[in-house]
């Protein structure tokens, strides 16, 4: 059985696969997202990546008014998602 433990790590894999491998020109779908987990020993059901996703965006909520913060959004051909609004990006 997969431990509590495990499925904090699988959040924080998530937010690193989107992290590292989208932007707005390139998403991830939650089945991709789903195999990738998968591949490195997480197991992970596609529909609960969508949990993980609304989770990682309820903690990035702007903490203050007309803050930007980082998000996950879903591509508008709805093909994936991908991480917009990073904390950090190359000048």
């Amino acid at each position: 059985m997969f431990s509590v433990y495990g499925r904090k790590i699988k959040l924080l894999e998530v937010k690193r696969i989107l992290e590292e491998q989208t932007d707005e020109e390139h998403c991830l779908s939650a089945g991709k997202i789903s195999q990738q987990l998968e591949a490195v020993g997480i197991p992970a059901a596609r529909k609960a990546i969508y949990d993980d996703i609304k989770a990682i965006n309820h903690f990035y909520q702007p903490k203050k008014k007309g803050g930007k913060a980082p998000h996950i959004e879903l591509d508008e051909n709805g093909g994936g998602f991908y991480l917009d609004n990073r904390l950090f990006s190359v000048a």
